[in-house]
């Protein structure tokens, strides 16, 4: 009988503390390893060239050249339209208004009538005075028959010398007389006169200051103002159509100088930016360049540039917001900018 080997089997011994460590160190060197693979493999990922971007495209402008031209150095100010002649009309004569012989704003001729004062009073008063003129003469004619009467009688010693001498002088006293009632007579007839008042100018008549039937006294007070129009002072004498008006403000330009050679852009062209004003020339190679400049006078629709702009160049007048420094403009056509540069907007292509 043979005999059978039998192999008890060996159980497994228990790991130490210290190799429980080294394992957990080995894991963890290899977890390690493969992060940094993972990290190289990124970094060698981001190296890679970017895919191209799409281009910007061109903005769409709108531009004007430069141009060299003399332009006037003037003074803005505000001035006040002034009559050559201005009348204010008042009686000489105190009395009622009878009649009133204009419209208010009339054009008025020198010695047209305006107003009429009642005349009787006054035309009493030169009839009064005409007839102590008559009465004077009358007396002076007989004091030189009375004084020739003498004249004779003194020469054949008739009557004494002192006779004549008194005749002599009532003759003069007459003729004192009589002047003295010829200019009562004269006063009498400037104050009829004055009862009709007359425009002592040419020009407008303002609103009238009383109506008729109103009592005015002589040098009281205004009836009406009459101004001379045409010409017109605003400091100096215009020509107007009646476009101007006494006490109408008015803008007045008065020209300093010239200023040879000035560089003249479209009023749109600049622009302002926290450094001050820039414009965007237009270089030849269709690319936009920001250009710092210093602007002058405003000239209608044009601005002078002093400073950073020759003549010749182009800058944009529209489309502004579009450009960027360096950047590619693409000019519209000639009868588009001109719409644009009016209108100060520019859109797409239709």
């Amino acid at each position: 009988m043979q005999a059978t080997t039998v192999k008890t089997p060996t159980l497994a011994r228990p790991r130490t503390r210290g190799e429980g460590l080294t394992l957990a160190r080995h894991s963890a060197l290899v977890v390690l390893l493969v992060l940094l693979v993972l990290a190289m493999a990124l970094a060698a990922c981001k190296q890679q060239a970017p895919p191209p971007a799409l281009a910007r495209p061109p903005a769409q402008v709108a531009v004007a050249t430069a141009v060299k031209q003399d332009v006037p150095i003037y003074l803005d100010a505000i001035g006040k339209s002034v009559a050559r002649e201005a009348v204010s009309v008042q009686p000489q004569v105190s009395g009622r208004i009878t009649r009133l012989l204009f419209a208010d704003g009339a054009q008025l001729a020198a010695g047209d009538p305006l107003f009429t004062i009642d005349p009787r009073p006054y035309q009493a008063q030169l009839d009064a005075a005409s007839g102590s003129l008559a009465q004077a003469r009358a007396a002076l004619a007989f004091a030189k028959i009375e004084l020739g009467r003498a004249a004779e009688l003194v020469a054949t010693k008739s009557i004494a010398q002192e006779e004549y001498d008194t005749r002599k002088n009532a003759v003069a006293t007459a003729e004192a007389q009589v002047q003295q009632v010829e200019a009562a007579v004269e006063t009498a007839r400037l104050n009829l006169e004055y009862c009709s008042i007359r425009s002592p100018i040419n020009g407008r008549a303002g609103q009238r200051l009383v109506d008729p039937g109103n009592v005015v006294t002589a040098n009281s007070g205004s009836l009406l103002l009459i101004q001379r129009l045409d010409p017109i002072y605003a400091d100096f004498t215009v020509t107007d159509d009646h476009r101007l008006w006494p006490g109408r403000f008015v803008k007045v330009r008065l020209l300093l100088d010239t200023l040879p050679g000035a560089v003249l852009v479209p009023a749109a062209a600049p622009q302002l930016s926290a450094q001050g004003p820039f414009v965007f020339v237009v270089k030849q190679d269709s690319t936009a360049e920001l250009r710092p400049v210093k602007t002058g006078q405003r000239q209608g629709d044009q601005v002078v540039v002093d400073r950073g702009l020759a003549a010749g160049e182009r800058v944009v007048v529209a489309g502004h917001i579009g450009v960027m420094p360096g950047g590619k403009v693409h000019v519209e056509e000639q009868a588009r900018t001109a719409t644009v540069a009016s209108t100060g907007n520019l859109g797409g292509k239709s």
